[in-house]
C-alpha cells in the first residue's frame, strides 16, 4: 500500500489551526519553484507555491540540523502530536513541517518528482481544503498511484512523488516529514 490514511483528531487545537492557517492574517512567502534542484521531466512541470515554514528541515539551504522558523510552531507541534498519538504512530524524529498553498495551473499540469530529503523519510499530509489536487506515489517499477484527498483527509508515504493542482481553489496542505 503506497498510502497509509491516519484518523483525524476531532480537537480544539486542530480546528483553530486550520482558522489559523486558512485566515487572513497568516503569513505566506510566496516560492517560484517547488523543486529547484530536481532534474526536469517530460509532462511535468515546477510550479509556484505559497508556504509557511513552522520548520526548517535540515538541508543545504538551512544547514544540518532542523531550525524553529514560526511563532506557530507550538500550535502545530501540539496538532501533529495528538495525530500520531490518536493513529499510534511512534516517531523518532520530526525533520519538517510545512504549510503549503497552491493554486490552479493552466493545463493542470503535474508537478516534478521529488523527495523532501536526501535522506530516509516519511511524508505525512494534512488536506485542509476541499478543493482536490491528487498526490501521486512512485512505486519501484515507476508506477503512479494517485490519493484524491478531502477535506481533513490525513495521509502517510514515503518516496518519489508529485502533486497536481487543483482545478479550482486553493489547495493547502501541512506536509510533515519524519522518521519513525
Amino acid at each position: 500500500m503506497m498510502f497509509t490514511r491516519l484518523e483525524t483528531p476531532d480537537t480544539g487545537d486542530y480546528f483553530s489551526l486550520k482558522e489559523l492557517i486558512l485566515g487572513p492574517h497568516f503569513g505566506w512567502s510566496h516560492n517560484a519553484k517547488a523543486t529547484p534542484f530536481t532534474e526536469k521531466v517530460k509532462g511535468h512541470h515546477d510550479l509556484s507555491f505559497y508556504s509557511h515554514a513552522f520548520l526548517h528541515g535540515p538541508s543545504s539551504r538551512h544547514g544540518l540540523f532542523s531550525k524553529a522558523n514560526s511563532e506557530y510552531l507550538p500550535n502545530v507541534e501540539t496538532v501533529i502530536g495528538q495525530i500520531f498519538e490518536l493513529n499510534n504512530v511512534k516517531v523518532d524524529v520530526v525533520y519538517r513541517i510545512n504549510a503549503n498553498a497552491v493554486h490552479p495551473v493552466e493545463g493542470n499540469v503535474l508537478t516534478v518528482p521529488h523527495t523532501d530529503h536526501q535522506f530516509p523519510h516519511k511524508n505525512m499530509l494534512i488536506y485542509l481544503t476541499n478543493t482536490g489536487g491528487d498526490t501521486i506515489v512512485f512505486d519501484d517499477a515507476g508506477k503512479k498511484h494517485h490519493f484524491t484527498p478531502v477535506e481533513d483527509d490525513i495521509v502517510t508515504f514515503e518516496g518519489l512523488h508529485c502533486m497536481v493542482p487543483p482545478k479550482k481553489g486553493r489547495r493547502v496542505v501541512i506536509v510533515v516529514t519524519y522518521l519513525d
